[in-house]
């Protein structure tokens, strides 16, 4: 039984103030507390999506060059591809995911605080897996990079090959870590249950 899991004996208000410490656990380990405390909801949601219209940006120009001067795109291209994807669902997740912050921070004693942070942790599980996508596939396309200028370089290939397992490595650990944020992993979405990884 986990420390934050209600015994027989519990009041429900018991077990609903433990929904709050859970709330403020959440909100502890994202960071995200003191960002709604000095921005509105659409306010956040203009900064996501700022972020999100400079990567199209720049990736269009990336792109334009590409084909104005080498006429077709590259592997590397398509990697830088696949990451705005990942960035645009990012922004659209945390889209879909401010308002049930804001609720939790706003409305502690909510009477729908259990329903906003259980759609909160859906989408922060989410925004963490597709942000690790995006920067991988940025990594991606660097190693798609030098894989074409170490042509004829063995002892750079050997190298390379040896960098691609590392980072191949590292993403998979980071999806595992996150499914092991909680314990057991089966209380990642039981809002009220323990939130608080080992590691903290």
């Amino acid at each position: 039984m986990t420390p934050y899991e209600p015994t027989p004996q519990r009041s429900v208000n018991h077990e609903r103030d433990l929904s709050y410490t859970g709330a403020l656990h959440l909100l502890s380990l994202t960071g995200q507390k003191c960002v709604v405390t000095e921005l509105s909801v659409n306010g956040l949601i203009a900064v996501t999506w700022a972020g999100a219209g400079l990567g199209i940006l720049f990736t269009s120009a990336r792109i334009a060059i590409r084909i104005v001067y080498v006429k077709r795109l590259l592997a590397d291209d398509y990697f830088m591809l696949l990451a705005l994807a990942f960035l645009i669902t990012n922004a659209i997740l945390q889209t879909l995911q401010a308002p049930h912050l804001y609720y939790m921070v706003l409305n502690m004693t909510g009477p729908d605080i259990v329903y906003h942070g259980l759609h909160y942790t859906y989408y922060e599980f989410a925004i963490i897996g597709v942000f690790w996508s995006v920067l991988w596939s940025v990594k991606a396309s660097f190693l798609a990079l030098f894989w074409m200028i170490s042509n004829g370089l063995p002892r750079y290939r050997r190298v390379w090959w040896a960098t691609v397992v590392f980072a191949a490595l590292a993403y998979i650990g980071c999806w595992i870590a996150s499914v092991y944020t909680c314990h057991p992993p089966s209380n990642y979405f039981k809002f009220g249950r323990k939130f608080i990884s080992r590691a903290f």
